[in-house]
Order: structure tokens, then C-alpha cells, then sequence
């Protein structure tokens, strides 16, 4: 019999000395944890669409307030696009650079929601920022809002993510 493989030791998560093993399991504190990583480029790129979408969509809605409601409803509809689908693509362009030990991809149709519900919670948003009066309870509102469509669009699009199972003969 082959001879069993030896753990690389290093630190993880605050100082743990953790085994690094050839199945990229790592043992820290209770259970074990997947050896992960991200493509540094790609976690740039994110940065980078998040920064662009963001001054998209809050240009877009600068002095909206002031238009007329027609107007209004239009620029808040493509600032949610701005808004919501920038805040989608950053968290999926990270998720593309993340580099796990197994094949993995992501079903289309749970991508999808979940880039539907950051685009019309971050609409909701603007809509109690440019159709209530300003004040402090509205702000709140609308950020809660939007923080609350960043956790959903978030947790829907990690339930899209799918590890492919190996195929052991005819299904």
C-alpha cells in the first residue's frame, strides 16, 4: 500500500494551524473547510463594474426629483437597471473568479432571478427616494430596502451555484 499522504501545514482564519490535505479539505476548529481561492483579476474586474454601475445609476437619478412624474418613472427604471444589474454583476463576476477543488456552474434560471430581484428591490428603492418626500425615515426605508435585495439577490444566486456529480455509467 501507498504510503499516506502528508499534510502541508499553514495558518487559516485567525492562527489556526490547519492541514492543508490532497482532497483540499482543510480541518479548522469543529469541521473541515474547502481549500478555496479567486482570480485576483476577476475580483478587480467586480470592483470595477461596481464603481462604473454606481455612478451610472446615481447620475441617472441626479435632481430626478425635480422632473415631471413621466420623466421621473423613466429615470428611476433606468437607474435600477444601472443600480440593480451593477450590484448583480459585481457579485457575479467575483463568483466567476472563485476557484474551488470541483466543477461547479450556475443554473440559468436561478441566475436570472436573482439578478431580476437586485434590479427591482434597487428600483424600489429609488422609488421611495424620488416619489416621498426626502427625510430621514425615507432614507432609512430605501436603504433598508436595498440592503435587503443585496442579502436575497445574494442567497438566490449562491442556490443557483451547482456542483457537477460525477456520471458513474448510463443514466
Amino acid at each position: 500500500t501507498a504510503p499516506a499522504p502528508r499534510p502541508v501545514f499553514r495558518k487559516w482564519r485567525g492562527g489556526d494551524l490547519c492541514a492543508t490535505y490532497p482532497e483540499r479539505m482543510v480541518p479548522c476548529g469543529r469541521g473541515l473547510v474547502l481549500d478555496v481561492s479567486h482570480n485576483p483579476w476577476l475580483v478587480l474586474a467586480s470592483v470595477a463594474v461596481a464603481l462604473m454601475a454606481g455612478f451610472t445609476g446615481l447620475s441617472l437619478t441626479r435632481g430626478a426629483s425635480r422632473h415631471p412624474i413621466q420623466k421621473r418613472k423613466l429615470v428611476v427604471a433606468m437607474s435600477a437597471v444601472a443600480l440593480g444589474g451593477g450590484i448583480w454583476s459585481m457579485h457575479f463576476v467575483a463568483m466567476l473568479g472563485l476557484q474551488l477543488p470541483f466543477p461547479f456552474y450556475y443554473d440559468a434560471l436561478i441566475t436570472l432571478i436573482s439578478a431580476l430581484i437586485a434590479i427591482l428591490l434597487a428600483g424600489l428603492a429609488l422609488l421611495v427616494l424620488h416619489f416621498r418626500p426626502r427625510s430621514r425615515r425615507s432614507i432609512l426605508a430605501a436603504g433598508a430596502i436595498l440592503g435587503i435585495g443585496i442579502v436575497l439577490m445574494h442567497f438566490v444566486g449562491m442556490a443557483g451555484m451547482q456542483v457537477c456529480r460525477p456520471v458513474n455509467g448510463p443514466a
